[in-house]
């Protein structure tokens, strides 16, 4: 007798087909080794190159070793770091120039290096302001003693410290407070402020001492 296959069976067999056919297409993923990219950025003020590792089925690059090296003019390696997490880490650019990033990790295919160039470095910031007091105090000369200027700096209210204040003969620099003092000689008539980043700022002095000759 001719046995002729039923319609259950074929079901079965295409069933168990793809049954067997799910694990294998698994295990061809499981070794996909994807390509990875690097997105690069600058960002001002302060210089700073952001980089963004991401693989090429778009998740993040974690852990991938990237190395800056400063190649025209060349200055050799500058830093080494690693991507967090979410595949992002940051170099401080120390100049203008062109820059490879060399990138270690065997998780995925990479190119060797990726180049970076950065002709120009972020403009320096505007000064910020700073105000500066002068008193003038006579009281000691009666005595015979010393005239004396005291002063105080900040910035938008605040005590300033480590401002450069210099008369003719006297200079100092401003305490934690704010406050300086210096002698004050017959033929002072201004006192000159200074500090990194601010704009310098001169007081004249508008009610000098008198001196006896």
């Amino acid at each position: 007798m001719r046995h002729t296959p039923s319609a259950c069976s074929g079901v079965y067999s295409v069933t168990l087909i793809l049954l067997l056919l799910i694990p294998l297409s698994m295990a061809a993923e499981a070794n996909i080794t994807y390509h990875l990219n690097l997105e690069m950025e600058s960002s001002c003020p302060d210089d700073i190159l952001n980089v963004d590792a991401i693989a090429s089925n778009g998740e993040p690059a974690s852990d991938v070793e990237l190395r800056l090296v400063l190649y025209y003019p060349y200055q050799g390696l500058r830093a080494l770091k690693h991507t967090d997490t979410s595949g992002h880490t940051f170099f401080e650019l120390t100049r203008n120039g062109t820059y490879r990033i060399y990138i270690n990790t065997e998780a995925y295919d990479h190119e060797q290096y990726e180049v970076f160039d950065y002709p120009e470095s972020c403009p320096p910031p505007p000064p910020k302001q700073m105000n500066a007091t002068v008193a003038v105090d006579c009281g000691n000369l009666a005595a015979g003693g010393n005239a004396m200027l005291t002063m105080n700096v900040t910035e938008g209210g605040i005590p300033l410290k480590d401002v450069f204040a210099r008369s003719l003969h006297w200079s100092s620099m401003s305490s934690s407070t704010g406050a300086i003092a210096l002698p004050l000689e017959q033929d002072d008539y201004f006192v000159i402020f200074e500090k990194e980043g601010y704009t310098s700022q001169t007081v004249f002095l508008e009610e000098p001492c008198v001196f006896n000759d």
